[in-house]
């Protein structure tokens, strides 16, 4: 888990330094995959990217550095989370209100997602598919 606060105001400069942060990590050698929940604090404001990964470690020290030179602040908090902590963590985000009209809440790298698997046949007769 990592959380990257004190995002730039302005969304197209936000974006891209966090590309350009996710493309640093990769050409670094390090396997990074991401879901991104943005977050606007209640009481100052602030935009924050709370950001579930998968793959490799990633310092933290030079998460913070390559963060701060791409222009997403200095501060950056990480921590190693394993079993059904991320999803609690990261669910609270998901549920708040609508953040920022035109903002993403929710973005992830394309592999950040298991693959689907064929559901058995024996199993597909029990779901009944209802449009209302």
């Amino acid at each position: 888990m990592i959380t990257r606060t004190n995002i730039p105001q302005d969304k197209a400069t936000a974006y891209l330094a966090f590309k350009q942060l996710i493309r640093d990590i990769r050409h670094e050698g390090i396997r990074m995959e991401y879901c991104r929940f943005l977050e606007v604090g209640s009481k100052t404001g602030m935009k924050h990217f709370h950001i579930a990964q998968r793959g490799d470690f990633v310092p933290v020290r030079w998460l913070s550095a390559r963060a701060e030179a791409n222009g997403l602040g200095k501060i950056v908090h990480a921590e190693a989370c394993h079993g059904a902590g991320p999803q609690f963590y990261l669910a609270k985000y998901i549920t708040k209100e609508a953040s920022i009209p035109g903002w993403r809440k929710v973005a992830a790298s394309r592999h950040f997602w298991p693959a689907v698997r064929e559901v058995p046949s024996d199993l597909r007769d029990d779901w009944i598919l209802i449009r209302d």
